[in-house]
């Protein structure tokens, strides 16, 4: 093994097991048999190949786990960590790095990404022996579609690094892609290796099935909806029992449970009027003649446009303001031009240009499922989920605008079918110490996983304090679950209780406000090992509130800004400042 293939991208310990191993094995050779030295002689020749990856949710973690798997069966050593735990000036030093990343909240890196891209978006030194490739996550509808991903791309690329393939994308079925994407990437990896190539198989790479999926829903049933918000809030907040009977998969709080809505009869009727074509118009769909308004309703995301939509348009019209806008998809004009408009109003408003059937399946992207943070525990009710959910209704020149998923679900009746998947979060979960303070900021919807906090915590029989900062418009009309936190409040289960509605005096009032009135307790928590989450709103509330813990930080702990940032950085490290923002 050369020199340079010992100084590796992670750990000490590590580097200590890659080079120093089969040292230490030959040095205890009386109690090691001769299978088990070849077996490590035969590892310590193996090309080596790092693996790296920013997860929130638990997705882009999971892959790369795989690709380690995988690249192991064709004969590399991989060597897998997230981000934050990688060396930086290390970085000149290796052959292989592989990189899969999410995009999380507005455009953000994942909580265990987020200190890397720090150091590497500062660093100036050359990467002209390093090969590497990018696999990026991301959502579609969110105007910083895979933005990490992109940023740790162009950084290694400005650097002097080497592509092994160009950065691939997803949005919708990460497994299937993603399975694509290892079939392709190792084989090129193995070529800068410089050894032979091995094919891999669908089956070998195929991503460990869970139970259910995108690709394979659990049908719950719908088994109690309640209205939350009061008749004259400004919005309609809803509680949603789901039956999971059956399910046989166990979810904890903190969990997601990913749901697959229909697109409503108005939204179908709408796109196709626009259009100009009959619901009842028959097309070739996955090998058989379905009706264009049953793929619309059940298949198709007809809401939201897809760039491939605004792509087609620019490929049509002569239309140099709109020619001129879509050129900048980054701009903020751009972004002012589009906000709140749907697919059916673009056609209405380039009704020259032919939106044939066909054409419009080609350019609509699939309908995805929507994931929704889970506010209940399984300890407490393993067979029945609880979501809290705000209906998405706003108005854009006029006109109401309406969300497909939060709608279908205030709409269907109790024991309709919904179909449904769990994605266990392991980022955002109850301390393991059951001592340990828990700090909650989740004003409005952003309460949801801090009820099935509680619940758990509750179960667990855990006695650290849980502290919860909550707020919305009013105190009369959207104090949503009151009873059951002035229950916790009685019970002792729930040891503070800040509320901020921001409408009921003169002067608004936010959580972030609440946090610094609460400044040096909140400290003296921190400082004795509690745990800071916040969950809700990521373009305004989350770096609102993160804000005004940094200052808390600062302020309390008497550090300049840099000492309070590297403060929170380490709370970050240590798994005790979370996020599930959206």
């Amino acid at each position: 093994m050369s020199q340079q293939e010992k100084n590796k991208l992670f750990s000490a310990e590590q580097e200590i097991w890659l080079s120093g191993y089969q040292a230490g094995i030959a040095a205890a050779s009386e109690t090691v048999s001769d299978k088990e030295k070849n077996q490590t002689a035969d590892k310590a020749e193996k090309k080596s190949i790092s693996i790296i990856y920013g997860s929130q949710m638990g997705t882009s973690e999971k892959i790369a786990k795989k690709l380690a798997q995988e690249a192991e069966k064709i004969g590399f050593y991989a060597e897998v960590l997230p981000m934050n735990s990688a060396k930086i000036e290390k970085l000149s030093q290796i052959d292989r790095l592989l990189v899969v990343t999410s995009t999380y909240g507005d455009g953000e890196f994942p909580d265990n990404a987020h200190y890397f891209w720090k150091k590497i978006e500062k660093s100036a030194e050359k990467l002209g022996n390093l090969h590497y490739a990018v696999l990026a996550l991301g959502d579609r509808e969110y105007p910083h579609f895979c933005r990490a991903g992109k940023l740790i791309d162009e950084k290694l690329s400005e650097l002097g690094a080497n592509k092994i393939l160009e950065r691939t994308e997803i949005d919708g079925d990460s497994r299937k892609i993603s399975a694509e994407w290892i079939r392709k990437i190792l084989p090129e990896a193995q070529k800068i290796a410089g050894s032979g190539i091995k094919t891999l198989t669908d089956s070998e790479t195929a991503a460990d099935d869970d139970k259910y999926s995108a690709n394979k829903p659990f049908t719950a049933k719908l088994k109690n909806r309640i209205r939350l918000s009061g008749a004259r809030s400004s919005k309609e907040i809803i509680h949603l029992d789901i039956d999971v009977t059956g399910i046989d998969e166990e979810y904890r709080a903190g969990d997601i449970l990913n749901i697959k809505a229909r697109n409503s009869l108005a939204a179908v009727e709408k796109i196709c009027q626009a259009a100009k074509i009959s619901a009842e118009t028959e097309v070739e769909f996955d090998g058989e003649k379905r009706k264009i308004g049953e793929l619309f309703a059940e298949k198709f995301e007809i809401r939201t446009p897809s760039k491939e939509f605004f792509d087609y348009i620019a490929e049509n019209t002569e239309d140099g303001n709109f020619l001129r806008l879509q050129s900048k998809p980054k701009s903020d004009a751009w972004k002012k031009y589009i906000y709140g408009k749907e697919t059916a109003d673009f056609i209405r408003e380039f009704a020259d240009i032919s939106f044939t059937a066909d054409k419009l399946l080609a350019v609509l992207p699939e309908l995805k499922f929507r994931a929704y943070s889970i506010s209940s525990s399984g300890l407490v009710s393993p067979n029945l989920v609880s979501l809290t959910v705000g209906r998405v209704i706003y108005g854009i020149d006029g006109e109401k605008k309406y969300g497909v998923a939060s709608n279908w679900l205030a709409e269907i009746e109790v024991g309709a079918e919904i179909p449904v998947f769990f994605s266990h979060n392991p980022n955002f979960k109850i301390p393991e110490n059951q001592a340990a303070t828990a700090i909650m900021v989740g004003p409005g919807t952003g309460i949801a996983p801090f009820r099935g906090f509680m619940q758990e915590r509750e179960a667990r029989g855990d006695t650290g304090k849980n502290w919860l900062f909550f707020g919305d418009r009013t105190r009369e009309d959207d104090f949503i679950y009151q009873k059951e936190l002035e229950n916790w409040q009685k019970n002792g289960v729930l040891n503070r209780l800040e509320l901020a509605f921001s409408r009921d005096q003169a002067e608004k009032i936010y959580v972030q406000d609440k946090l610094k009135t609460c400044g040096s307790e909140i400290f003296t928590e921190l400082e004795q090992g509690a745990y800071f989450y916040i969950c809700g709103d990521a373009s305004k509330m989350a770096k609102d509130v993160e804000a005004a813990l940094l200052s808390i930080i600062e302020e309390q702990g008497q550090m300049n800004g840099q000492q309070a940032a590297q403060y929170l950085e380490k709370l970050k490290n240590e798994k005790r400042f979370l996020r599930d923002v959206y």
